[in-house]
């Protein structure tokens, strides 16, 4: 089964809260990751940004963002609120934070995979101007799919299984992070 091959947890938990960050704070760190990938468009090497190199550039770009840098972009009172929700929802510490931006070429997905033993927050930065594009988890009522409209926030941890459900345009999320590597899967 797909949850044995990526070794995940049927049982993992996740909570989805609907338009939990504004949407001008969205715009705000959108405009801030879209700044990030065209100067490291112009220069790969530019030593202010720390970003994976392991997926092709204009497909999967990912770099760490410092917590006062997102404070700037929205504020004391909604990183507050991030960090909370993250808390409440897991014991995981020491998070760190991301952004990713996703333009796969064509129809496809983002495969079923996990993220290890600790928790991930997905903030949907753009989730309103995607074709598709949603979570979809693994549980015991079999796969159950969750939104990604733009502001939205997905939490998962303890391994759940999941994947994004095909999509059209540029997928842009902050990712709140404290785990292990994935273990992923082609389907």
């Amino acid at each position: 089964s797909i949850i044995e091959d990526v070794q995940g947890n049927i049982n993992g938990d996740y909570k989805e809260l609907p338009l939990f960050l504004p949407r001008q704070e969205c715009k705000d760190l959108l405009e801030y990751a879209e700044d990030t990938y065209q100067q490291v468009l112009k220069n790969p090497t530019a030593p202010s940004v720390t970003w994976e190199s392991s997926t092709h550039i204009e497909e999967d770009f990912r770099f760490e963002v410092e917590p006062h840098v997102v404070e700037d972009l929205i504020g004391r009172d909604s990183l507050r609120r991030l960090y909370t929700a993250f808390a409440e929802f897991t014991d995981a510490s020491n998070p760190k934070m991301v952004i990713r931006r996703t333009a796969i070429k064509g129809n496809k997905h983002i495969c079923y995979h996990n993220d290890g033993d600790f928790a991930v927050m997905h903030v949907f930065l753009n989730g309103d101007d995607l074709d598709g594009g949603n979570l979809h988890y693994l549980t015991p009522q079999g796969a159950v799919s969750t939104g990604a409209s733009t502001g939205t926030v997905l939490l998962h941890q303890n391994g759940i299984v999941h994947g994004i459900s095909p999509f059209h345009g540029t997928r842009v999320i902050l990712v709140v992070i404290a785990g292990t590597e994935s273990q992923k899967t082609e389907l």
